[in-house]
């Protein structure tokens, strides 16, 4: 073979291989199969099926699992327990402060085209310091699930079930909220709109603190 032919050959065969690689970066996300996971019996924690983009939906058994970390959703996922008064999901340590940004949420929905679903579960915040248990930036929808022992002391004003700060059909359906420092709902943000529908928020009696059930500000907008 001749120097300009092997030049030719290995220009193309370096084009060839340059064009694989990035059409497997571009499609391996897509391409990657998708099962359902049961927690713990395919996964030990919630944790690891959520880090595990091969896990969806997840079905988390009865029990009580104490998770570690942040549990950040940042692609399409659907979390379902075995019922609120079962499975019953408690952290292991606090979320950030109150000053600490997106790390002031247990559940953190990060932004994008991406939605996630959460239902038949307990949020127990009970003996952390939880800042926020759901906070979402994508379109969230939370089913028939109980948020309770959500603060942030000795920050009276602190602590929130629900914060959502994205998507445009968000909807909270059939939920219970108790002991919670502050607000169970928030929706906040222009164009953010959410459907609060059948849920029940339990305040705490007179007390130095607040309870709003749902807020609603920043130019957003829901049907309750």
């Amino acid at each position: 073979m001749s120097r300009t032919k092997r030049i030719a050959y290995m220009s193309n065969l370096f084009i060839a291989i340059t064009a694989f690689v990035l059409l497997g970066l571009v499609i391996s996300p897509q391409a990657m199969a998708v099962v359902p996971c049961s927690v713990p019996s395919d996964r030990p924690t919630i944790q690891d099926a959520v880090n595990d983009g091969t896990c969806d939906p997840i079905n988390v058994s009865a029990g009580v699992f104490t998770e570690t970390g942040q549990i950040v959703i940042n692609r399409n996922l659907t979390i379902t327990g075995a019922g609120a008064g079962s499975t019953v999901i408690k952290k292991a340590e606090n979320t950030g402060d109150t000053s600490s940004g997106n790390n002031r949420g247990w559940f953190l929905v990060t932004a994008g085209s991406n939605s996630f679903n959460l239902s038949g579960v307990t949020l127990d915040g009970a003996g952390k310091q939880i800042c926020i248990a759901v906070l979402s930036f994508g379109t969230t929808t939370v089913e028939d699930s109980d948020i309770k022992n959500i603060s942030w002391t000795p920050e009276s004003y602190y602590g929130r079930g629900i914060c959502l700060y994205g998507g445009s059909g968000n909807v909270v359906r059939r939920c219970t909220f108790s002991n919670i420092r502050r607000i169970g709902v928030f929706v906040f943000g222009s164009g953010i709109s959410a459907t609060i529908e059948g849920c029940t928020y339990v305040g705490k009696g007179v007390g130095d603190w607040l309870d709003y059930a749902f807020e609603v500000g920043g130019g957003g907008n829901s049907t309750i």
